[in-house]
């Protein structure tokens, strides 16, 4: 899942959605709705370059460290990985003339 901080109703999706995400690959979520959320409003705040930035975050949920196996006790312990960094503004042509988009 990804969501901007300066879009916060997105980023309420985003727990639902990783959960939901999860349990299509037999994974458990081992925090709550809250944890995932103050883990990230944390990264935010560390990280060096933002401040009333928007910012990309992106989080990745595996099955954790272990053998490279498709049997899932093999890593009991899901690990977490937060990524976050700045937004880069679109120029303003992007909303004046918009962007051309080709579905394929």
């Amino acid at each position: 899942p990804v969501c901007l901080t300066g879009r916060r109703p997105s980023c309420a999706a985003v727990p639902r959605r990783l959960r939901q995400s999860a349990a299509l690959m037999a994974l458990d979520v081992p925090f709550s709705d809250e944890e995932l959320r103050a883990r990230c409003d944390e990264t935010v705040a560390a990280h060096p370059a933002l401040k009333d930035d928007e910012a990309y975050i992106r989080i990745l949920l595996t099955r954790g460290v272990g053998e490279l196996t498709y049997n899932p006790a093999a890593t009991p312990t899901p690990s977490l990985v937060i990524i976050v960094k700045p937004f880069p503004t679109p120029p303003d042509r992007t909303f004046n003339d918009g962007i051309r988009l080709a579905l394929v």
